[in-house]
Formats: structure tokens, sequence, C-alpha cells
């Protein structure tokens, strides 16, 4: 009798990678703007939520602001209070009357 010759299973394809873009539901980055003097030296982070009260986990400073050594809230700690966030041009307050931020696409 001939042998038959083993054949190899075919090879499974792989699913295709998931998309490391943010669900519909959850904003994207979006840049922070100084309500007084319009500047924008913020971005948001992955835990804004514009449902929620602003604090500092929420916003991270802009390159190339970072790289330039500038201090990120004066180094408060991580989800402190909104009354920490304050324009380092001008000194206003970010977080705007009806607790929010005021923010543009980025």
């Amino acid at each position: 009798m001939a042998e038959k010759k083993q054949q190899h299973p075919q090879k499974r394809k792989r699913a295709p990678a998931k998309s490391k873009a943010p669900a519909k539901d959850t904003p994207g980055v979006l840049d922070v703007v100084c309500g007084q003097c319009k500047g924008v030296y913020y971005e948001t982070t992955k835990h804004y939520d514009p449902e929620r009260v602003p604090n500092t986990s929420m916003c991270r400073l802009k390159e190339p602001y970072r790289s330039r050594g500038w201090d990120d809230w004066y180094s408060p700690p991580p989800g402190d209070g909104a009354g920490n966030m304050e324009c380092p041009q001008c000194g206003a307050p970010y977080v705007q009357t009806d607790l929010t931020l005021q923010t543009r696409g980025a």
C-alpha cells in the first residue's frame, strides 16, 4: 500500500486587530481652552468625562510644554480637584462657573 502523505492542517487566519480608536461615546483628545486668554496649554486624557466635575487627572500638559520642563498643574496629586486647574499664562481657572471645561477638537 502506498503511504499517504500527511497534509498540514490549514493555518487559521488571524482575526483583525482591534482598533485602538476610542469608543464612539468616548471623546477623543480635545484641547482645553482658557476662558479668559484663550490660551491652549492642556489637552484631555482618557479620564476626561464631560458629565463629571473636572479634576487634574482629566487633563495633561501639551507638547512642547512638557518637553520644556513645565510643571503639570504644579504637580498636584493625581485626581486633585478643579481648584488647582489654572491657566499658566494668565492664572485664570480652567473650570467654568458651570463646572465644565471649555474644550475644542484637537
